[in-house]
């Protein structure tokens, strides 16, 4: 009778570290609804990942925007950590890339090249629209969107060239 207490207890603090500790890795997203993602994700994309593509997995693959096609993305989460954009782009020398702040204060946005460069960093006021032209020098440079902190964005991005 003994040996069997001393078994359930220690099945209830294994169970008990379990939980706890599980609860703590998703600390980071418990202000987040990743079912609002709409091109999206929390992780940065890469082509090199073998995982399905879902808003709350690493993309793998590259939306390429050649003649004239668009991405439409958009997200928000209160907490501090990043929203990227699902795919790499690339396919066009020039990209029209639009992003709509619907926060009550600026928000950043990064373009990111896949090698962790910046290309350009944006600033967009509260609740405003900002619009702008990314020249690229080939066609196979591909990039990503980067929104670091609390964020609630939309917005899109379209290969003119």
């Amino acid at each position: 009778m003994r040996m069997k207490c001393k078994r359930i207890i220690s099945l209830v603090v294994i169970i008990s570290l379990f939980v706890f500790s599980s609860t703590n890795v998703f600390a980071n997203y418990e202000n987040c609804d990743e079912n609002k993602l709409v091109g999206m994700s929390y992780e940065k994309p890469t082509e090199k990942s073998e995982k399905e593509l879902k808003s709350i997995d690493v993309p793998s693959n590259i939306k390429n925007l050649s003649n004239g096609s668009s991405y439409n993305f958009s997200g928000s989460c209160n907490a501090s950590h990043k929203l990227y954009t699902n795919y790499l782009i690339r396919g066009a020398y020039d990209y029209s890339i639009v992003i709509k702040n619907n926060l009550g204060k600026t928000q950043y946005a990064y373009v990111v090249q896949d090698s962790g460069s910046i290309l350009k960093t944006v600033v967009i006021s509260a609740n405003s629209t900002k619009s702008f032209t990314l020249p690229v020098r080939q066609k196979i440079t591909t990039f990503y969107l980067e929104f670091p902190g609390e964020c609630n964005v939309s917005g899109s991005i379209q290969g003119l060239n």
